[in-house]
């Protein structure tokens, strides 16, 4: 994730003002794709590390392969399932009902506030629930497509098609194709005043959907 997400800047700007004391060394890499994500992370593993400090959803089973591979290494990962081992400790983003408390005392306390119209709040509504329901299937996907790859590989197959019960035609094709990539981990890691001097600070306002997934089903 970008460090400008709110919990994840609150981590960065502490383990950033712990390393501007001296207390520990920090390098860190953001924007991390799941399909990249355990390779970077092994990477900082196989770099002499002594902790970890991430998230771990969509890859839980692989994030705790990686900490089975590592036990002399702590990570610290946010995760919706329980701890795992002597080394892999968890914290979940199951924070909706504080936020939502919050925003009632952010609503007091604010004096320029307008009242939200009843049109407004149905938008509100279908986008809250739309999102809860989108980030669900995008980690669903994100578990179910190494199920996807591991048919590929063992079909050796470029397409597969199936049926439903309905006779409708679904399918994946398998296509292959090559990107260049930017090394950002091992670029900060090698470079880290370059890296600094042209790595600038934006802002942008995040839309975060706020609720129970189960009522976005």
């Amino acid at each position: 994730m970008p460090t400008q997400q709110k919990w994840v800047a609150r981590l960065h700007l502490a383990l950033d003002a712990a390393a501007k004391r001296g207390e520990i060394d920090y390098v860190y890499s953001e924007s991390t794709a799941n399909t990249d994500y355990v390779r970077v992370m092994r990477e900082y593993c196989d770099s002499g590390v002594n902790m970890i400090v991430g998230e771990a959803f969509g890859i839980s089973k692989e994030a705790r392969k990686v900490a089975d591979d590592y036990p002399e290494i702590a990570f610290l990962m946010g995760d919706p399932f329980k701890p795992h081992g002597n080394n892999f400790s968890v914290f979940d983003n199951y924070i909706h009902e504080p936020c939502y408390l919050m925003g009632i005392v952010a609503g007091h306390m604010t004096k320029a506030i307008k009242r939200v119209k009843q049109e407004e709040k149905k938008v509100i509504l279908a986008y809250a629930q739309l999102k809860l329901k989108a980030n669900r299937l995008s980690k669903e996907l994100d578990t179910m497509k190494q199920n996807v790859v591991d048919c590929f590989d063992r079909t050796n197959q470029n397409l597969i098609i199936v049926q439903d019960e309905n006779g409708n035609s679904f399918g994946v094709q398998k296509i292959n194709r090559k990107r260049k990539k930017f090394e950002t981990a091992n670029f900060k890691m090698q470079h880290n005043d370059l890296f600094n001097k042209f790595c600038t600070e934006i802002e942008y306002q995040e839309y975060k959907a706020i609720g129970s997934d189960a009522d976005a089903q």
